[in-house]
């Protein structure tokens, strides 16, 4: 257990990147997964994109999102062969 109380950090250093994602366009899309869930996409004017998602089953909005992506970060919990088991815990 690490005490999240006793971290000092200095924020001053990430002013910068807090700017440069204030420059940036967020919007989100419906996947396949429990009700209301989103992936993430954060697109910035200097023209690189960071698309996220949570382990949802394959989404045709997700993917055309992810295609030249800078940064994809998409969550992986069950293999392609365990469908049923995937529509069990709400993939759907």
């Amino acid at each position: 257990f690490y005490d999240s109380c006793k971290f000092r950090a200095d924020y001053r250093m990430g002013n910068g990147i807090l700017s440069s994602l204030l420059e940036s366009k967020v919007s989100i899309v419906p996947v396949k997964h429990c009700p209301r869930a989103f992936g993430l996409v954060l697109s910035h004017k200097n023209d690189w994109k960071l698309v996220y998602s949570g382990d949802t089953r394959p989404c045709h909005g997700l993917v055309q999102e992810g295609v030249n992506a800078t940064v994809l970060i998409h969550e992986a919990t069950l293999e392609d062969n365990l469908h049923n088991e995937a529509l069990a815990k709400q993939h759907r």
